[in-house]
């Protein structure tokens, strides 16, 4: 029953399934990003760099691994231009877990 559960945490495209916070926000090149703690205006501009970034697919460890061992989740992400585009030479993943 857990494995199963997992596995519904799959994704291909649309909104992720968080761990912890909002996985597009990983995907920002830390150069691009100011020191934290982040101000209300720092916060925004981060918002707006997020909303740049479309989700593709996520996979939760366990369903990849099939093995009820394994925490977490692996989220592919690319920038909404690149993907209007068609190329996923810049796609970032990024890994949260509990």
């Amino acid at each position: 029953p857990w494995l199963m559960r997992e596995a519904r945490r799959n994704r291909l495209m649309g909104p992720p399934q968080l761990e912890h916070g909002d996985p597009r926000f990983d995907a920002i090149p830390n150069e691009e990003k100011p020191p934290y703690p982040w101000n209300d205006v720092q916060v925004a501009a981060m918002s707006r760099k997020a909303d740049e970034w479309q989700m593709l697919l996520q996979v939760s460890m366990a369903a990849l691994s099939r093995q009820d061992l394994r925490e977490g989740t692996l989220y592919f992400m690319l920038r909404k231009d690149d993907l209007a585009r068609r190329d996923f030479s810049r796609a970032v993943v990024t890994y949260q877990q509990t």
